[in-house]
């Protein structure tokens, strides 16, 4: 922090000047509250070396507003926090502030920890933005992050996945993004860009691979979060605009599978135009399995089978519900698309007021599925009940379990 001037005060009230030195019962003799009128803050309020402004309300509230406007403009550069200190609890005002770039606020009659307790949030707040500047400027000068998109280079993605893969214990979600084919040609790598950096979070991982390809590591994150994500970035990029996933998770892998694994993936995406599609490993042999009655079954084998469950349950089971009720929840007048999973447990559900139809699989242990569907309503379908192999459940076939199901649901409409 800055020996001089920390704080720059903007009031037309000296009064309150007095009051607010009071309350800030933390500044010590080195630290200085310094004090602007309204008039005086658009000359000389860039050149006050100060970490924290506290902009005092006006009795005409758009003089408050436009002079945050201005103050904001004038210091793009200096990643100052502002603070409004309102004298009414105006809540439209007070949104208004934030929305044209306050970071705090608290009201003039607030108790002396209530008016600390956001100088220092703010105090902290510049502090960690100073670190982040300070990292970024160094990872720019040695290359890692791109000065124009402000992402990682794709020359240091093993480097930084490999040590992150690291820190977080293999947990979490690897994607590759690229655009369809037919949307190559309109493609903004600015838009792409903002788009990616508001979807994700701060300790998230974003790569820029190549012109139109981009590599993203959620950490402690599954499928669902995975989709949400995905999903967000198509909206804010263009809600009509096809982006296509490659998604894979990152148990027991390096940088080099995940990204193997990830492209697989991205490519049989762009082939069959799902919007996305997660790397399901090879799996057994349909030979090696043996299915045999619980008690003759060797607790070696349970495990294994319910490993398997595990693996057709995250790269089966629940991509297909997700997408499936993305893909039906418009297209279905006045119904509810619901769908949940649980340990042994996957629901899909059709509800509307007049029916409820629910599709069920469950694992009841070893090397089978049970799928039941139930009706509830008028002149229903009846209900079915299916026992299936774990190693015939793959996405095609569920798709049309579930497709069907969902007929039947339209046929009592």
């Amino acid at each position: 922090m800055s020996l001089r001037n920390n704080i720059l005060l903007i009031t037309d009230e000296q009064v309150f000047s007095s009051k607010l030195y009071e309350k800030l019962v933390l500044l010590r003799e080195k630290d200085s509250l310094y004090t602007l009128s309204y008039e005086e803050a658009s000359k000389q309020a860039k050149t006050i070396e100060a970490k924290v402004i506290i902009l005092h309300e006006h009795e005409i509230k758009n003089k408050t507003l436009n002079l945050i406007v201005d103050l904001k403009e004038l210091d793009k550069d200096k990643n100052r926090s502002l603070i409004l200190a309102a004298e009414s609890k105006d809540r439209d005002f007070i949104l208004s502030a934030y929305d044209e770039g306050v970071c705090e606020h608290f009201y003039t009659s607030d108790v002396d920890f209530e008016v600390l307790l956001r100088l220092l949030n703010c105090i902290k707040n510049n502090i960690v933005k100073s670190c982040y500047n300070r990292d970024k400027n160094i990872m720019e000068k040695v290359g890692l992050i791109d000065e124009d998109t402000g992402l990682y280079k794709y020359k240091y993605a093993e480097l930084i996945i490999n040590e992150e893969l690291e820190k977080t214990k293999n947990n979490g979600i690897f994607l590759a993004l690229s655009p369809e084919e037919n949307g190559k040609s309109t493609f903004s790598l600015l838009k792409m860009t903002t788009a990616l950096k508001s979807s994700v979070r701060c300790d998230d991982i974003v790569i820029h691979a190549n012109g139109m390809k981009f590599y993203i590591y959620l950490k402690n994150t599954d499928l669902h979060g995975a989709a949400v994500v995905l999903n967000k970035i198509k909206d804010i990029y263009d809600s009509e605009y096809k982006i296509k996933a490659g998604i894979c998770d990152v148990k027991y892998k390096d940088f080099e599978r995940v990204e193997r694994d990830a492209l697989s993936a991205l490519g049989e995406a762009l082939l069959t135009n799902e919007e996305f599609v997660f790397y399901q490993d090879k799996e057994p042999d349909g030979e090696d399995w043996v299915v045999e009655e619980p008690e003759n079954t060797s607790n070696k084998n349970f495990k294994l089978f319910h490993q398997t469950y595990q693996k057709k349950l995250e790269r089966v089971i629940i991509p297909v519900f997700f997408r499936l009720q993305k893909a039906y929840e418009e297209r279905l007048f006045n119904t509810k698309v619901e769908q949940y999973t649980e340990e042994n447990k996957s629901v899909f559900r059709l509800k509307n007021e007049n029916q409820t139809s629910t599709l069920k699989v469950i694992y009841p242990g070893f090397a089978k599925v049970l799928i039941q569907i139930t009706h509830e309503g008028l002149n229903t379908p009846e209900n079915q009940e299916m026992t299936l192999p774990l190693k015939q459940i793959d996405q095609k076939l569920l798709v049309s379990i579930v497709e069907s199901f969902i007929k039947e649901f339209k046929s009592t409409l």
